[in-house]
């Protein structure tokens, strides 16, 4: 059967297969840099078909492998396949599957444009990309609908992603449908800030693969920018990042990161409308910027910092502490005043010894949960809502559901 069917720009009427092979049936237009297959297997009548593994000769740059074809036009360059399509782009180490494929190539014998459609994977060294829709083009990638990328430890989801080669870096947007989301393994911070203890910096150690146990930390946006030089990540437009058990969360309009090779975090700056919330602390302004390796955090225009229950500080401009337990401020410019603002509201106050703990542990709680609560020890909290915000950043929603209750009870 002839296949030469000129498409006139448009989409090639499907033409009905060949009697299978016994094996492959090698389309007789193979020509210049590109090695096409049609597998066509001998099965017994009802049998599913099986794609043939895909055969590429070291000489050619494009090899592609389908079930049957839609046409080709080798004048003008234009190819179209279906049918568990597999290829190969070679010099970009490119492999890629979906269920149809648009091939174009240019004057100069050159395949300058892939289209694949429909349950679509590529993968290209330790990334691999999985949406309904993709376009390969000589620098870039384009990807659109329900797009999912894994690369090394990193896990994105999203609406849409066009990734660069030339400089090296990913865009990723979402949708209402689909947001953008990026998974970190671990910790963002490496360690719970908020623990009571150490002088010493947030550990800097590269966080453990995310498991049910440890958790990932979420960024969600947006728009998310990835670039590789330097290893740095842009979010933008609503952004919201998580820890696991909500031990760290900033929120802002936009948020650089800063990682290092193995996505060890060296440095984060948000603008505009920023929140950060940690354990029985919540800080605001209008810029945030970490500072002498995650140890500080500079607050910049509408600075303020509320320790729960206790005190509120306020300023234009002010220095404080990541580790919560040091409670120390520091205020760089001495020309900008701070407002200190006690919570002396009138009530019983509320306290944790290790007297209650021992009592909510005959009350049920478990020892997991008791140790969570640690950081609360010898605390005052001058009202129940105080107590009661500061338990629950430190338990799940399950926990605080179940045991905020006996919690309060207790402290009184």
């Amino acid at each position: 059967m002839n296949r030469n069917r000129s498409f006139n720009g448009k989409r090639p009427e499907v033409l009905p297969a060949d009697p299978p092979a016994p094996m492959f049936a090698i389309n007789p237009l193979v020509a210049g840099m590109v090695f096409l297959v049609l597998a066509a297997w001998a099965s017994p009548a009802g049998a599913e078909s099986k794609p043939a593994t895909l055969r590429c000769p070291e000489s050619k740059e494009l090899c592609i492998q389908a079930d049957r074809s839609g046409g080709i036009d080798l004048k003008k360059g234009i190819a179209y396949l279906e049918g568990n399509v597999t290829g190969l782009l070679r010099s970009r180490a490119l492999h890629f599957r979906g269920q149809s494929l648009t091939a174009l190539r240019d004057s100069d014998d050159r395949w300058v444009r892939l289209v694949l459609d429909e349950d679509v994977r590529l993968r290209q060294a330790d990334r691999e990309t999985h949406s309904d829709h993709a376009v390969v083009e000589q620098d870039v990638i384009r990807l659109s609908g329900n797009v999912r990328i894994k690369e090394a430890d990193l896990r994105i989801e999203g609406d849409e992603a066009v990734i660069e080669t030339n400089p090296n870096r990913m865009i990723v947007r979402g949708s209402p449908a689909h947001p953008m989301k990026v998974l970190l393994p671990g910790r963002l911070l490496g360690a719970d800030p908020g623990a009571a203890a150490t002088s010493a910096a947030p550990t800097l150690k590269r966080a453990a693969p995310a498991t049910a146990q440890t958790g990932a930390t979420v960024l969600q946006a947006q728009q998310a920018v990835l670039e590789d030089q330097p290893n740095r990540v842009t979010l933008s437009g609503g952004v919201r990042i998580e820890e696991p058990d909500n031990r760290f969360s900033i929120a802002a309009d936009t948020v650089t990161l800063v990682f290092t090779a193995d996505y060890t975090l060296e440095s984060f700056r948000a603008v505009g409308n920023v929140l950060i919330a940690q354990p029985e602390r919540r800080i605001s302004g209008d810029l945030a910027e970490s500072r002498q390796r995650l140890n500080t955090i500079l607050l910049v225009g509408n600075a303020r910092m509320e320790q729960i229950g206790q005190f509120e500080v306020r300023s234009e401009r002010m220095e404080v502490y990541t580790d919560v337990s040091k409670g120390v401020i520091q205020s760089e410019d001495r020309q900008k005043p701070i407002t200190l603002t006690l919570d002396v509201a009138g009530g019983t106050s509320h306290r944790l010894d290790e007297r209650r703990m021992i009592d909510l542990s005959e009350k049920g709680l478990p020892p997991a949960t008791l140790e969570k609560l640690a950081p609360l020890l010898h605390r005052t909290f001058q009202t129940r809502t105080a107590l009661a915000d500061a338990v629950r950043s430190r338990l799940t929603q399950r926990e605080s559901r179940r045991y905020l209750e006996t919690i309060l009870a207790v402290a009184r």
